[in-house]
């Protein structure tokens, strides 16, 4: 594991940090206190010493070396980008395709690699778009009409 030049917030990516000792934590002196009495307040204590960083811009702290499950990368929210990209790309392709704005269109092909090298046309890049958009439909269609017919048969089997 490498040490990284500089160290960031895992939120904001702001370098504005403060490092500080945790202090006493009046939650668990009280959880203590009342399940162990008086011996349970120095439950507060417990964790006083261990470093806390937090970032001045946005709030977020954290220990270090550790990093929460919420900071982390959502590969789900990373999928959802990636997907609302190509949803963003697909439309701009489509709107210069039809428009008959073929250098635009072009220029959009070119920066999709993976699209271009299977269709390194424009026409054959919009027509195998339209093909999939056509073959998505028909196969919703299907399902639907599958459920539909599921349900139609359990309506009257009961």
């Amino acid at each position: 594991m490498s040490i990284p030049d500089k160290i960031t917030c895992n939120k904001c990516g702001s370098n504005q940090l403060a490092a500080n000792k945790k202090g006493f934590g009046g939650k668990k002196a009280v959880i203590g206190g009342v399940l162990m009495g008086a011996v349970g307040l120095l439950a507060g204590t417990l964790g006083s010493k261990d470093i806390l960083i937090t970032c001045l811009n946005c709030g977020n702290n954290w220990e270090p070396g550790k990093q929460h499950e919420a900071d982390r990368p959502n590969k789900f929210v990373e999928e959802e980008k990636m997907m609302q990209e190509s949803k963003l790309w697909k439309r701009k392709f489509k709107y210069a395709v039809i428009n008959n704005n073929k250098d635009d269109a072009q220029r959009l092909l070119d920066g999709n690699h993976s699209l271009r090298s299977a269709h390194p046309t424009v026409d054959g890049a919009y027509k195998f778009i339209r093909t999939n958009e056509k073959q998505l439909v028909i196969l919703v269609s299907i399902g639907i009409g599958l459920i539909a017919t599921a349900f139609l048969i359990l309506k009257f089997a009961l």
